[in-house]
Order: C-alpha cells, then sequence, then structure tokens
C-alpha cells in the first residue's frame, strides 16, 4: 500500500489477450492507470505537506496571540493600578492641601475685614490679590477632589429619573441663576440607568456653563433628550458665546481652559468632570456650537427598563 491506496495486477494470458496482444490497448490501459495514480500520490503529497505548513503557521499564530494576550492583559493591569495610585494621591493630596489652605485664608480674609483701607493702596491690593488666590485655590482643590471620586466614590447604577434630576441641579443652582438672570428650561425627561448623584453633577456642571459662558441679556440654557439606537439622547443646549470647533477635544481635558480668569472664573476642571462621568455611564460627550448659536453637549444614557408610573408607585403590602 501507497498512501493508503493498494495496486493489485492479475495477467492471464489466455486467448482474449493473445489476440488482443498485436494491439497497444491493455498496455495504453494500464499505463494510462498508473500515471493517474501517480498524478494523485503527488498531489497529496503535496496537500499533506501544505497541511503540515498550515498547520505549523495556525500553531505559530496562536502562540503569538496568546503571548500578545499575556502582554496586553499586564499592560491593562498596570494602567489601572497607575490610575488608582493616580487618584489617590489626588484625593490625599486635596484632602491634606484644605487645612492649610484653610488658615491661609481665613487670615487674609481677616486681615483684609480688619485692616482694608487703614493701609495704602498697594498693601489693600495685595490683601485683596491674597484672599482672591485663596479663594481661588479653594476651589481648585474641590475640582480635584470632584475629579478624583468619579470612579472611587461612584456606586452602581439603578433606575433614576432623569427629570427628578434636572430638578435638583436647578434647586441647586438657583443662586447662579438669579445671579444671571438666566432661565434653565427643559423637555420631559426620560427615566435611565445611572448614578444619580453623578448624573446631577453632570447637569449642574453643563447648566452652570451655558449660564456662566453667556453674554446675552437673559442667558437661557434648554435640557432635553430622545431615544436614539437603543439609547437616550441627551442635549444641553444654551444661547452663550460659543466654541470655535479648533477647541471642542481641549475643552474636555483637566485645567483645559479657553478664557483668561478675569474674563470667566474657573479652575477648568469642570468638563473634564462631565467626560469622566459620561464614560463611566459607557458613552462619550461631544459638543457641537453652531457660529452664534451658542453650544450644545450631546451624550448618551442607558435606558431604564421601568416606567416613571411604577417608580412612584408605593410596593405593595406583603
Amino acid at each position: 500500500p501507497v498512501y493508503g491506496r493498494t495496486w493489485t495486477f492479475a495477467i492471464r494470458s489466455d486467448r482474449s489477450f493473445r489476440d488482443a496482444a498485436a494491439s497497444s490497448e491493455p498496455l495504453t490501459i494500464l499505463l494510462g492507470g498508473l500515471f493517474i495514480d501517480g498524478m494523485l500520490i503527488a498531489l497529496f503529497a503535496l496537500l499533506s505537506r501544505g497541511s503540515r505548513q498550515a498547520l505549523a503557521y495556525a500553531d505559530a499564530m496562536t502562540h503569538e496571540i496568546a503571548v500578545q494576550k499575556d502582554e496586553l492583559a499586564r499592560a491593562n493591569e498596570a494602567l489601572t493600578q497607575s490610575n488608582e495610585e493616580l487618584r489617590q494621591f489626588a484625593y490625599i493630596a486635596s484632602h491634606d492641601l484644605q487645612t492649610p489652605l484653610r488658615a491661609i485664608a481665613g487670615f487674609a480674609q481677616l486681615l483684609k475685614r480688619k485692616y482694608y483701607g487703614q493701609l495704602d493702596e498697594t498693601a489693600d491690593d495685595y490683601v485683596s490679590r491674597m484672599v482672591s488666590a485663596s479663594q481661588r485655590m479653594q476651589q481648585l482643590i474641590v475640582d480635584l477632589l470632584n475629579y478624583s471620586r468619579v470612579d472611587s466614590r461612584s456606586i452602581p447604577f439603578e433606575p433614576t429619573d432623569l427629570e427628578q434630576v434636572f430638578n435638583e441641579a436647578v434647586d441647586l443652582l438657583a443662586a447662579s441663576i438669579d445671579d444671571t438672570g438666566g432661565r434653565v428650561t427643559h423637555d420631559e425627561l426620560p427615566m435611565v440607568r445611572g448614578d444619580k448623584s453623578q448624573l446631577c453633577q453632570l447637569l449642574m456642571n453643563l447648566i452652570s456653563n451655558g449660564l456662566k459662558y453667556n453674554r446675552a441679556a437673559s442667558p437661557h440654557v434648554h435640557v432635553a433628550a430622545e431615544l436614539r439606537d437603543g439609547q437616550h439622547l441627551v442635549r444641553v443646549s444654551d444661547n452663550g458665546i460659543g466654541i470655535d470647533e479648533e477647541h471642542f477635544g481641549k475643552i474636555f481635558e483637566i485645567f483645559g481652559r479657553l478664557h483668561r480668569t478675569a474674563e470667566y472664573p474657573g479652575t477648568g476642571v469642570g468638563l473634564a468632570v462631565c467626560r469622566r462621568i459620561v464614560q463611566r455611564h459607557g458613552a462619550e460627550i461631544r459638543v457641537e456650537s453652531p457660529e452664534g448659536q451658542g453650544t450644545t453637549f450631546l451624550f448618551t444614557l442607558p435606558v431604564a427598563q421601568v416606567s416613571k408610573q411604577s417608580m412612584a408607585e408605593p410596593a405593595s403590602a406583603v
């Protein structure tokens, strides 16, 4: 047997064979059969060799993929650990900075309250700058703490009434809304799955920005939502100064400010917190700002498989 095939030849010298011996037909048939079988053997050998090479290549690729997966897992683990250490550092540093800063701010304010106007104009200017700088540093530390807590102090997602979250955010911003003479309106907002406290922080930051970066006589911020591709697409729109398209990416970076503090106060952390919150909810935040038409921030939130009515109904007695 060769490659699983067996050839058997039986040659009989009978009359039919002797009668046909004068012709070449039997020899032609025999040689033709041997040629065909030889070609099949050669083809099988080539296929077998190709299969062995293919198997060897597949084994090598499988090994390479396994090595790369291990390397990627180690890199992800190192990145996770690095991010966690960075969050802990930001929290500890910010927390520890607050105590001495409170003392500096307190003494600066005391100095201004007791001695402002009793010294020369230069001294009064120094005291005012010291108070302003300490207050800005305090706000910066608070913002850094909020940024570091997006993941470390998060809670599991649960069905959340976004309209209720909106109302809470507006209540917390009541003083800012009154100071700017602005209006904050909304369409009917849906039930979503998320972290209620973080969603409140998200809306507060976006609404506050819409009121602050605004030169209109009556600043207006509007919040709306629509169901799209199985997610709730939320829009927070304002009639403010707008943002140049070239800065769309920069505004979400931590400390990514576009204006001087004297023009618009702030630390440049608010939108970075917004991006972290939206990313934690499995989406991305983006911005649209047609020239002269204000700014719209857009992001998606998971759909809650419950209705507002079911959330409002009291639990039935057992």
